[in-house]
């Protein structure tokens, strides 16, 4: 019910009548909407601050796996490139710039910059950074080629499970 009497009030005021009481109603419930958003910017700059700070560092890798998919063919080709290395694929010209990834989740967050040329234009098609987990967020806008990042070459090293201090097996056992 208040907010049809806010909108009638708002009506009412536009058409430049006076409503007792309007302009007070209005400038409380603008109030407690200013009070509201603050209340949220504060909580949303405190979780900003506490996902930055547990943010692991990234690490820029020695090259990437690329997938391209030709829609009319139907054929899935993987390509596993060094940073400024390119590939063809038909019409298409896919060159990594650079791949990235979270040292703490090295096979699931990997970005990488990605050059695409088509053969028939002079611009690239797509130049930017593509995202291994979420491949629509930066796609590639091409009527017959689909291509999106898997992930970057990582050492073995830091895909091993980092040791566990917890589980020692010291002392003795009876």
């Amino acid at each position: 019910m208040r907010v049809r009497a806010r909108i009638r009030a708002a009506w009412v005021l536009m058409r430049g009548q006076a409503v007792p009481g309007v302009a007070q109603m209005i400038l409380a419930g603008t109030q407690r909407v200013a009070q509201r958003l603050a209340v949220l910017g504060t909580v949303a700059v405190g979780m900003i601050a506490v996902t930055s700070a547990a943010q692991a560092e990234i690490v820029v890798a020695k090259g990437g796996v690329l997938r391209v998919l030709d829609r009319m063919t139907g054929i899935v080709s993987d390509y596993d490139l060094a940073p400024g290395q390119a590939q063809a694929e038909g019409r298409l010209t896919v060159r990594l710039d650079e791949c990235r990834y979270p040292s703490d989740l090295p096979m699931g967050d990997a970005y990488a910059h990605v050059t695409i040329l088509d053969s028939g234009l002079t611009d690239p098609v797509f130049k930017g950074w593509m995202v291994a987990s979420s491949p629509a967020l930066s796609a590639l806008d091409h009527p017959r080629y689909d291509v999106w990042v898997l992930h970057c070459d990582v050492p073995e090293a830091a895909m091993a499970p980092a040791p566990d201090s917890t589980n020692s097996t010291t002392g003795s056992g009876g």
